[in-house]
């Protein structure tokens, strides 16, 4: 089940330390603003049922977390460990610096919800050209 709110939106002191943290021009600074990860919430509604079930982790984050997987080679392990102390991750994850990380089996939850071929279009189009 999708909910509408999933986690502390960044406070007013978290964009501070945010913009005074993650230079200008960091890489995802970069890819957060060319890439609409918003979309693929849509794409992905139909993975969810609305009325039953747990609600889910934001689809939209968990492919940010994919993204970083991906670009940076991480496991889910690993990327989950790094977006606990990086603040740049933070930031791309549109997360308050006290918000709680998912553990790191819902991202391979994740992927299976989508189903490899889903999973692999939405990899495709996050992959550098």
């Amino acid at each position: 089940m999708l909910k509408a709110n999933y986690y502390t939106e960044p406070t007013e002191l978290d964009k501070l330390i945010f913009e005074k943290l993650v230079p200008k021009d960091h890489y995802l600074r970069k890819v957060k603003s060319a890439i609409d990860f918003e979309r693929f919430r849509e794409q992905v509604r139909d993975c969810y049922d609305d009325e039953r079930g747990r609600q889910a982790e934001d689809p939209a984050r968990m492919i940010k977390l994919e993204y970083l997987e991906i670009h940076y080679e991480l496991s889910d392990r690993e990327v989950i460990a790094e977006a606990q102390v990086n603040v740049a991750f933070r930031y791309f994850l549109d997360l308050s610096l006290e918000s709680a990380l998912p553990v790191p089996s819902l991202l391979s939850q994740f992927r299976t919800r989508l189903g490899v071929d889903r999973h692999e279009a939405i990899a495709d189009e996050l992959r550098p050209k």
